[in-house]
């Protein structure tokens, strides 16, 4: 069976997209469905479950992903592994990333609001207050329901717990002044501010993954000083080998997702062995609140697999045996990785991430004390002299196999409403006639015998690099 190996050279790929790719069984065929229930169906990997019907698992407005939605190209088939490497056990962690309440795909331009447990926000009074939407009939992974009361538990009992946190969370923050957030029912939130937070529904999106949604009350509350028998909580803490009850809470909570196997979770996958085992496995949620356009309760995996490798040239010998399902080829390793590819060993992608910036640049200080490179670095025309001396195919074929496209700093996806053709393509051609004449136009004609340009002190015209 060939594997897959994805390198991602540009930026991250979405794991709800990932989520959506199709798996396989160990013996390289698709695996079959389990049955449907209320027009939806499940893995067989959960028929030999005493569970509910599907319909009764997921939420009366489950998310749906299908082709078009959020980088999924095609409905996937259920069954198999998604085995990766870590190089430490605080890297081998639960695909979390498909928890956040909302994904933006572009930096420059507004994100686009994709709802995922959160169902919406909307903003009041002045961008003042925030209406936080629950999905109706979110579930945990044991099947206890997951509502407004989990967030405030996060919030009043977690986040503003100067035991467990060293600050509040800056994102419900302004200032001295912390939000007011209270629930007006078991799916809605009203989140005020003092002053107006235009951005919160992006702010939520970057900020809840692992805070608000992963926070059950009723399992967490047992390991909490305000909650617990406080002889039973002693007990709980000595028995688990720690001397505060804040140690044993926050290794309950397992942000990771990678370690506590009965924290009833929101994720795909529920931690099955902890990180004690090798490889860590996690298994399917069968509670997991998304579908696919043609009523496939989602993941298509059953498992997720991850085997602790420390080093890095092991981790990538073992992704060119085809050993894993997902890797990050680094560019040092590029060639054994295309050659595994021709062989047919694993197939090699490359994924731009769609509305992301062109951001690595010569950033000029236009305000250095030097008056006269303050002249010359606020001149447009030193600016394009130095883009079209810039050696950039040089640059990409010594650093990065001549993998890296050559742009303009910038939004460079033309589907991106930001993107402009004309700055995006900007003085890109390397030109060292253009380049000359261009300072000549500035004055900077003096040189030296060796034909360096001389600035107003007779000296040659140096510049001073950092890289960041």
């Amino acid at each position: 069976m060939r594997k897959r190996l994805w390198t991602v050279t540009i930026a991250s790929l979405s794991a709800t997209a990932l989520f959506a790719g199709g798996g396989q069984d160990d013996s390289g065929g698709s695996a079959i469905s389990g049955g449907s229930s209320g027009g939806y169906t499940q893995s067989a990997y959960l028929n030999s479950m005493d569970l509910p019907p599907v319909d009764q698992r997921i939420p009366e407005n489950p998310m749906v992903l299908g082709p078009g939605i959020a980088g999924v190209t095609e409905i996937g088939e259920f069954g198999g592994i998604f085995a990766n490497d870590s190089p430490d056990a605080a890297n081998a962690q639960g695909m979390t990333n498909v928890a956040l309440p909302f994904w933006g795909e572009a930096k420059m331009e507004r994100p686009e609001v994709l709802p995922l447990a959160y169902v919406s926000v909307t903003s009041s009074n002045g961008n003042r207050t925030q209406t936080v939407k629950l999905r109706t009939g979110l579930k945990y992974s044991d099947g206890s329901p997951h509502t407004t009361e989990d967030f405030l538990f996060w919030w009043e009992d977690i986040a503003q717990n100067s035991e467990l946190q060293d600050a509040v969370p800056g994102w419900l923050r302004q200032g001295d002044s912390v939000a007011s957030i209270t629930a007006v029912d078991d799916t809605t939130l009203r989140i005020d501010f003092p002053q107006p937070y235009p951005g919160f529904d992006v702010a939520i999106g970057a900020s809840c993954e692992r805070q608000c949604i992963q926070s059950p009350k009723a399992y967490l509350s047992q390991f909490h000083k305000d909650y617990a028998d406080a002889t039973e909580l002693a007990n709980k803490v000595s028995a688990a080998g720690f001397e505060e009850w804040t140690e044993l809470f926050r290794a309950r909570w397992d942000q990771f997702g990678n370690a506590n196997t009965e924290i009833p979770s929101m994720m795909p996958f529920t931690p099955s062995t902890g990180i004690e085992g090798t490889p860590i496995v996690w298994v399917r949620n069968p509670y997991f609140w998304q579908v696919d356009t043609e009523g496939n309760q989602l993941p298509y995996f059953d498992e997720q697999h991850s085997t602790i490798v420390p080093d890095a040239a092991a981790r990538s010998l073992r992704a060119f045996a085809g050993e894993v399902n997902s890797f990050g080829v680094p560019l040092t390793d590029l060639e054994l990785a295309q050659q595994a590819a021709d062989k047919g060993d694993i197939q090699l992608v490359n994924f731009p991430f769609k509305g992301d910036l062109a951001e690595r640049t010569i950033q000029f200080n236009w305000f250095t004390p030097d008056p006269f490179k303050r002249e010359i670095f606020r001149d447009v025309r030193f600016r394009l002299a130095i883009s079209h001396w810039a050696p950039r195919q040089l640059i990409s074929d010594l650093e990065f196999e001549g993998l890296a496209p050559i742009r303009q700093i910038g939004v460079f996806d033309k589907e991106n409403a930001w993107y402009y053709e004309p700055l995006a393509t900007l003085a890109l051609e390397r030109d060292l006639d253009q380049a000359n004449a261009l300072l000549d136009e500035m004055g900077l004609t003096d040189k030296d015998a060796d034909g360096f340009r001389l600035g107003p002190d007779g000296q040659p015209i140096t510049l001073t690099i950092f890289s960041v």
